[in-house]
């Protein structure tokens, strides 16, 4: 079944972010939970007593089950061109990452958007919300729920994200997140990008450049101008160099490391001003 999107948790081990042991799927279509699956699995790693006492998963639980490297093939399904949500997403996904990593698995293709960001944004002008835990989210919204059981924690994410998709009336949970002025992240065969940017423009003049991530490197009398008109056809703007942007734009006096980098990047377009200015106004 195709659903909306889907809520995960992970709970690991560990401190080390490969050292998952369960994780928990809910997705939801048309403001309904359609599927729920909850799954423990070895992590190979020794467990610490702290987080034994937050998850309460023990060794002994997952220690004849197999590991993620023989799940992924059963639940590959939910991050196949899919939308995620998770509360703390960074952390979910650089768990979900790690894993991919460690055992060399084949990677999802989906974009990912964050509970904890969108209610920060959303929520956080009414009077006594103290902060955006999960727990003080379930107790707003009015959910039961056991914290740090991954499927319950799942499920919370879900309902919590599916209040917002109605409060912001989007269509979709992208859509919502965008509303709010969060852009997406996005984990692929190119790119893991976790970066949540403000001042998206909801009504781009050019789509061309809709959601793609620049990094401008040098100066010019017009750069001020250039990254106002990438704004305006909804791209992002980094001020940091990153290795998973969609474009290494060239000014004078550009970082010559840095561009060496770019260059070893196949996704990464290496353009000047004047081609930026083309794909906004010859398209």
């Amino acid at each position: 079944m195709n659903c909306d999107f889907y809520a995960i948790d992970f709970e690991t081990a560990n401190e080390s972010l490969d050292s998952a042991c369960s994780i928990g799927i809910v997705g939801m279509k048309n403001e309904k939970i359609v599927i729920e699956e909850h799954y423990y699995f070895h992590p190979h790693q020794n467990f610490s007593e702290a987080n034994i006492m937050i998850h309460h998963i023990t060794p002994d639980m997952v220690w004849e089950l197999d590991d993620f490297e023989k799940l992924w093939p059963k639940i590959y399904e939910y991050f196949n061109g899919t939308t995620i949500v998770a509360h703390n997403a960074q952390f979910d996904l650089n768990v979900l990452k790690a894993l991919v990593d460690r055992y060399k698995l084949k990677k999802p293709n989906i974009k990912f958007v964050c509970t904890y960001k969108m209610s920060t944004m959303l929520w956080d002008k009414y009077e006594g919300f103290l902060n955006h835990r999960l727990d003080t989210l379930a107790r707003y919204l009015d959910i039961d729920f056991k914290h740090h059981d991954a499927l319950d924690d799942a499920r919370v994410c879900a309902l919590a994200a599916s209040r917002i998709m109605r409060i912001e009336q989007a269509s979709t949970l992208i859509e919502a997140s965008k509303k709010i002025s969060l852009a997406p992240g996005a984990y692929n065969m190119d790119r893991f990008y976790t970066s949540y940017k403000q001042e998206i423009n909801m009504n781009p003049k050019n789509e061309i450049l809709l959601d793609k991530v620049f990094y401008i490197s040098g100066n010019s009398v017009f750069k001020k101008s250039l990254v106002r008109e990438i704004k305006e056809c909804g791209g992002i703007v980094e001020k940091t160099f990153r290795e998973n942007c969609d474009y290494f734009v060239v000014l004078d006096g550009y970082d010559k490391q840095k561009l060496s980098l770019a260059k070893k990047k196949k996704y990464i377009n290496i353009v000047t001003e004047t081609e930026v200015l083309e794909l906004i106004y010859d398209n």
